[in-house]
């Protein structure tokens, strides 16, 4: 699943959103686009494709002119000299100028020359449209022809949607994942990226259990990053969200997910709640997620912990970080790989530690393995390896 994740939810580059907003037809030709721009309402009619899309139409309508002042303050910043502040103040811009006239903020960034600023402007201008006219700017964002471009641009779009209003931003996704098939799952993801990044986790959770046409990937995409985003602010109130959920296989994924995020953050609270859960194959898989962050974190505190509870074979994947940290002498850690109960685990953290050992005192090494009889025979096999003489027999 993560793979899955990793292939639909990474940001896309988009370096040919320069070339392509280049193409966009705009009603002004000149290289610093006026306050002229603004009118009462702005048309767009069979204008050449945005990003090499197809023709569209569309009308966005507003009360009042767009005052001069408001492409005046952003020529402004223009003319100012180039610094990071200046940037940002320009994109600040261009998402209150979009707001009331998003056909001139497109047309400051077509004029932009600076390839990397363009793309920022450009979602800062879809952002600003998106929250008066979240259809009307993924419409227009539906025009664009490559799919990486599309799916930035639509992120954009949802993260403005979202700042204005989560549940209509919600209806737009689920309208989206019909109208473009092939990037859904990557709208779902930047959809769940904005609602999660803006607090709103309960609506991300209520998406991921029920993404409509989405398919059963994607929702378990959708479920994980919801649940380990919230974990990471919300951590119990996460794990307590996801063991509500009715459906058991979509509690078992979000629980997982709740259960990874919480350890990121807090290893140890993620370690004593997952004792709580039951004797479950989710428990013992959480207990060992969570064992292992801890132990990577602080391997003495888990130590000390899992010497003084009885937990199963849910402990297996803990005790086996702590066998390898190194803050333990080889003596105690072997002694700490004999508790695993998994045989496979075992042996391969005996190899392991053998290893190590064998760096620091060959001799005691030596002697442990041809004393144990444990180790798979592929594992015996390699740990001989480690004590023969140089040059062979």
């Amino acid at each position: 699943m993560w793979a899955a994740l990793r292939k639909f939810c990474e940001p896309a580059l988009v370096a040919a959103v320069a070339f392509a907003l280049g193409r966009l037809s705009v009603q002004s030709k000149t290289a610093r686009p006026s306050s002229s721009l603004s009118s009462s309402v702005v048309s767009i009619h069979h204008a050449q494709a945005p990003f090499g899309g197809a023709e569209f139409s569309l009308h966005t309508q507003h009360a009042e002119r767009v005052p001069a002042s408001a492409a005046g303050s952003y020529e402004a910043l223009v003319r100012a000299t180039p610094s990071p502040a200046r940037n940002a103040a320009m994109a600040a811009a261009l998402r209150k100028l979009a707001t009331t006239d998003p056909t001139a903020a497109l047309a400051f960034v077509q004029a932009e020359q600076n390839l990397l600023l363009r793309e920022t402007l450009l979602h800062a201008a879809l952002s600003g449209w998106a929250e008066v006219a979240a259809e009307s700017a993924a419409t227009w964002v539906l025009s664009i022809e490559d799919q990486a471009n599309r799916s930035s641009a639509m992120a954009a779009v949802f993260a403005g949607a979202v700042d204005a209003h989560p549940a209509t931003a919600v209806e737009l996704g689920r309208s989206l994942f019909k109208k473009d098939v092939g990037a859904a799952t990557g709208y779902g993801c930047s959809l769940v990226d904005a609602l999660c990044g803006a607090g709103h986790f309960e609506i991300a959770s209520s998406l991921a259990s029920d993404p409509g046409t989405l398919g059963p990937v994607g929702q378990s995409i959708l479920l994980a990053k919801t649940y380990s985003a919230w974990a990471t602010v919300h951590p119990a109130q996460a794990a307590h969200a996801a063991a509500t959920l009715a459906d058991p296989s979509l509690r078992t994924e979000a629980m997982l997910a709740a259960m990874g995020g919480w350890s990121q953050v807090d290893p140890a609270g993620a370690t004593q709640h997952a004792v709580q859960l039951g004797d479950t194959p989710a428990r013992i898989q959480i207990l060992g997620q969570a064992l292992r962050q801890w132990a990577g974190h602080d391997p003495a505190a888990a130590a000390n912990w899992i010497k003084t509870h009885e937990l199963g074979p849910g402990a297996d994947d803990g005790i086996a970080a702590v066998a390898v940290a190194g803050f333990l002498p080889e003596q105690t850690a072997a002694l700490w790989t004999e508790d695993i109960a998994s045989p496979q685990l075992r042996s391969q953290t005996t190899l392991t530690l053998l290893r190590n050992w064998a760096n620091t005192d060959p001799e005691a090494a030596r002697r442990y393995f041809e004393t144990k009889a444990f180790l798979e025979p592929n594992d015996r096999t390699a740990a001989a390896t480690l004590f023969a003489a140089p040059g062979g027999p």
